[in-house]
């Protein structure tokens, strides 16, 4: 990141390396608020989780629990002086927006079920909206995409997160019939390092996937050009 190198953690049962010394509770703060283990603020990856039914919540929690202990690489960061002073001064825990329902929701192709697909479980607006690299925080209209995100296999490239609204002249989703939609979405990653968690969204049911794009396709189109994809450092300077 812009801030500094992290490590993702051990999620197995390793005491040393990984969750066997850390109690569900921890686990559950981390999700809900962004205190992490340490007591400390982490950086804003899993906020979206905030607002997780109960029972996915407890879902996720029995299923790392049943991993084997496997021994790993223990959390490790190397934070620049931006990140440092983000993390001392800037990010703040953060909390459900709404009080978490209980149970999950049942799965069907509606837009009232992407809504929690797309903001919870997919966490598609993290990184398709404008935000402050400093500080994670939004900056513009949901899903309209511009977060950047530097290539780790080609120095001085990076890839800029599209638009998902149905603008017709910036948007993605403007283009894409629901078909091709889910097509594009099995296809999975065109990119080797593209940051976009296709291998996850290519485990989806179908279910899953109609009502995401039924939501999508259902938001205030928002006029914002992003450019392409793929850019050089230089191209999205000059584009902010």
């Amino acid at each position: 990141t812009f801030l500094g190198d992290w490590t993702a953690p051990n999620l197995t049962a390793d005491s040393a390396t990984g969750l066997g010394a850390v109690s569900d509770g921890e686990i559950a703060r981390v999700l809900r608020t962004g205190v992490n283990r340490e007591g400390r603020i982490a950086l804003p990856f899993k906020d979206t989780y905030a607002d997780m039914a109960e029972e996915d919540l407890v879902a996720i929690l029995s299923y790392l629990r049943t991993l084997e202990a496997a021994p790993g690489v223990a959390p490790r960061k190397d934070i620049n002086v931006l990140g440092r002073i983000t993390l001392a001064y800037f990010l703040k825990p953060y909390g459900p927006k709404h009080p978490p329902v209980r149970e999950r929701f049942a799965p069907e192709p509606t837009v009232a079920y992407g809504v929690y697909v797309a903001n919870v479980t997919g966490r598609c607006e993290s990184c398709h909206s404008p935000r402050n690299l400093k500080t994670g925080a939004f900056l513009g209209e949901p899903f309209s995409g511009g977060m950047p995100f530097r290539a780790r296999l080609h120095p001085g490239t990076v890839y800029v997160s599209p638009n998902l609204t149905p603008d017709s002249a910036t948007g993605v989703m403007a283009r894409w019939s629901e078909e091709e939609f889910i097509a594009r979405m099995r296809e999975g990653a065109r990119m080797a390092d593209s940051p976009m968690p296709w291998g996850n969204y290519r485990r989806m049911t179908d279910t899953d996937l109609r009502a995401l794009y039924r939501y999508l396709r259902s938001l205030a189109p928002v006029y914002r050009d992003n450019g392409p994809t793929v850019q050089t450092e230089e191209e999205f300077a000059q584009r902010r």
